[in-house]
């Protein structure tokens, strides 16, 4: 009964359009919130009241904020759905008020760091797969993209004349961010010379792809940063998210208009950019503290 039931809601996320990573993600914060529920003896989602909700709540804060408000979300979703379908009279939820903090970013490696990466490792590397895993890695921090923008990345969205990439970022939306001369000289070289190992004269869209022929996907990005950690003792702090966090700061510590940056990083809000804003004025201290004669 339980399994139908969410089976069919989500179900209904994709008749209404959502993508598959977004409806599995619905999907897995509703199993953690049904294995609360059984832990606590409650074995119905018809029992629950607004008090669960409540502790189960606040018993997500060891989540990041942003974690702990999206699991709050997709319950809400779908006690809304309940209600909607007729199975449910009221909300449990609906009296309840999460707030989506934005959390201040942390854990972004310094430019030193990327730098040493790119002299020591990126120019020396020879296996296919270092070459593949290091553009990838250029590529997060060069265009700033998100990891799953580099996984859907299609060889013909590499616009050469224009040095841009065509990138389809959430939701759908399109958006053309710039490549600097130097990470396009690197992205060439691997498309004409490494990828072609990849794919074994197999037709593949895909920019990226894996020992299988096919995609990469989410989970073989991570597997590909980690390997690159093992193998070269790079930081556990260089994902693909701290390195577009890195283009941001980099972008906006050196003088780039927030907007311009909100567009290249495909934000829907400019107050989403203006959290990197907040590091700016951190590393000048650190700086003036460490430079200033009288710091």
């Amino acid at each position: 009964m339980e399994q139908n039931l969410v089976d069919e809601f989500l179900h209904t996320l994709q008749r209404k359009g959502k993508d598959e990573k977004t409806v599995y993600s619905y999907k897995l914060s509703i199993k953690h919130f049904s294995r609360y529920l059984k832990a606590h003896g409650i074995q119905s989602f018809f029992t629950v009241t607004t008090d669960t909700i409540h502790l189960y709540y606040k018993n997500n804060g060891n989540y990041a904020p942003s974690t702990a408000y999206w699991k709050a979300h997709v319950v809400y979703t779908f006690y809304l759905w309940l209600k909607d379908e007729g199975m449910i009279l009221t909300n449990p939820v609906f009296k309840l008020r999460f707030r989506k903090k934005k959390n201040l970013i942390r854990n972004i490696p310094s430019h030193t760091i990327v730098r040493d990466i790119y002299r020591k490792h990126l120019k020396k590397s020879t296996t296919k797969y270092d070459k593949r895993d290091f553009i990838l890695l250029d590529l997060a921090y060069s265009c700033g993209l998100r990891r799953c923008e580099l996984v859907n990345l299609n060889v013909n969205d590499i616009i050469i004349d224009d040095r841009t990439l065509r990138i389809r970022g959430k939701g759908g939306k399109e958006r053309c961010v710039p490549i600097g001369s130097a990470t396009m000289k690197t992205l060439l070289e691997y498309l004409y010379n490494t990828r072609p190992e990849f794919i074994d004269g197999h037709t593949v869209q895909a920019l990226f792809v894996s020992t299988h022929k096919r995609r990469m996907s989410l989970y073989s990005v991570n597997d590909s940063f980690y390997r690159l950690r093992k193998k070269y003792g790079i930081p556990a702090t260089i994902t693909p998210q701290s390195l577009r966090c890195l283009c941001a700061t980099d972008l906006l510590r050196n003088g780039a208009p927030l907007q311009d940056v909100s567009e290249m990083l495909g934000h829907a809000c400019l107050d989403t950019t203006r959290i990197y804003t907040k590091l700016i004025p951190q590393d000048l201290k650190q700086h003036h503290n460490k430079y200033h004669p009288r710091g």
